[in-house]
């Protein structure tokens, strides 16, 4: 990922992406459009999504897959997929960073932020399963990022709820700012 353009359009795209799956959450969740949903299927074909009032039929493939949603998902279920996406914005921004920064000869600055570790060791646990796996005695740890600390006493833990939704997008900003500021300064 070689230009500012490519990586900021990334990390703009990541953060989209979390933003859809909220608004997907409060469409399936909350009436009176959990009820509209309930009344659709979902068909799959191939690389097609197919959406379909309850009794119309779609085009016909030898092989397809159908979703029926006779009740709006549960809210577990429903804040599972906006956790999902939201790790997934995080991972995938620390490494579109990552590559940006290698990519332009700037990796040592990027890892002299002061958010890097945490970014770092968060970025490894959203990645091993959820699972913190800190290694040997790090010599960057503890880290702190706003109220939040990664110390040693995390190896092995589920990662759980450790970051809010807005300390989330706070560190997603910091990416952001970082490739922009960083870009702009050379």
């Amino acid at each position: 990922m070689k230009s500012k353009n490519e990586c900021l359009a990334k990390l703009n795209y990541l953060r989209e992406t979390f933003w859809f799956s909220l608004g997907a959450y409060g469409l399936a969740t909350k009436e009176p459009t959990a009820g509209v949903i309930a009344q659709h299927k979902i068909e799959l074909a191939g690389n097609q999504i197919y959406v379909l009032a309850e009794n119309e039929k779609g085009p016909e493939f030898w092989l397809k897959y159908s979703v029926g949603f006779s009740e709006a998902l549960s809210d577990g279920s429903a804040k599972t997929f906006v956790r999902q996406t939201f790790l997934m914005m995080l991972l995938e921004s620390f490494e579109a960073s990552k590559k940006y920064a290698q990519a332009n000869g700037q990796l040592d600055s990027f890892k002299k932020q002061e958010w890097y570790p945490f970014a770092r060791h968060l970025r490894n646990a959203i990645g091993h399963n959820e699972v913190w796996s800190i290694g040997n005695n790090p010599k960057d740890l503890p880290t702190t990022f706003r109220n939040k600390t990664i110390d040693v006493s995390l190896d092995g833990q589920p990662l759980g709820e450790f970051i809010d939704w807005v300390y989330g997008l706070q560190l997603h900003a910091n990416f952001t700012n970082w490739v922009h500021l960083e870009s702009t300064e050379r």
